[in-house]
C-alpha cells in the first residue's frame, strides 16, 4: 500500500511539470561562418540572415549583434555601405541607422594610430563595439563564399 501511494504521489507531482512547456515555434540553427578578429568579431548565419557579432567594450554586456541583411546580397550591400561610412565620414562624425531587423545603431568614425574604424553603439547595450574597414572587407568575402554570390 505504501508503494502504491508513493507511486501515485510521484506521478501526480512530476507529470504536470512536463506538461508546462508548449513549443510555439523553433528557430533555425545559428552557424558561425567566419572570424574577423580572433575571439572578438565574427560573422554568423541563421537561415538566410547574416550577422556581425562583435565583443562589447563593457565586459558585463553581451556581444553587439548587428544584422547585415536577410539575404547574402543585402548583407554584402550593407557591409559595403559601412565601408563607405568608414571612408566618407569625418573623424568623430556619426550616423544613426537601423539594421535589417530594425534595431537602432549609432556609428561613429574614430581613428587609432592613423587607421579609421567605426565605433558601434546599439540600443540596449551599455558598451560600444568597433570594426575596421579590412574586417568589413573580410566579412564580404566570407558572406560571398558562404552564400555562393559572385561579383
Amino acid at each position: 500500500m505504501k508503494k502504491v501511494l508513493l507511486f501515485l504521489v510521484c506521478v501526480l507531482a512530476f507529470v504536470p511539470a512536463f506538461a508546462q512547456l508548449n513549443v510555439k515555434s523553433t528557430q533555425e540553427k545559428v552557424e558561425k561562418i567566419g572570424t574577423l578578429r580572433s575571439t572578438y568579431a565574427f560573422v554568423y548565419n541563421q537561415g538566410t540572415s547574416y550577422y556581425l557579432s562583435i565583443r562589447s567594450s563593457n565586459q558585463f554586456d553581451n556581444n553587439c549583434l548587428f544584422c547585415l541583411g536577410d539575404t547574402a546580397e543585402s548583407a554584402i550591400l550593407t557591409a559595403k555601405d559601412l565601408i563607405g561610412l568608414c571612408d566618407s565620414l569625418d573623424v568623430n562624425a556619426s550616423v544613426s541607422a537601423q539594421d535589417a531587423k530594425g534595431q537602432n545603431a549609432l556609428f561613429i568614425k574614430k581613428k587609432m594610430i592613423g587607421k579609421p574604424y567605426l565605433d558601434i553603439s546599439m540600443d540596449g547595450q551599455a558598451g560600444t563595439s568597433n570594426i575596421t574597414k579590412p574586417e568589413l572587407e573580410k566579412a564580404i568575402e566570407i558572406i560571398k563564399e558562404h552564400g555562393n554570390v559572385s561579383d
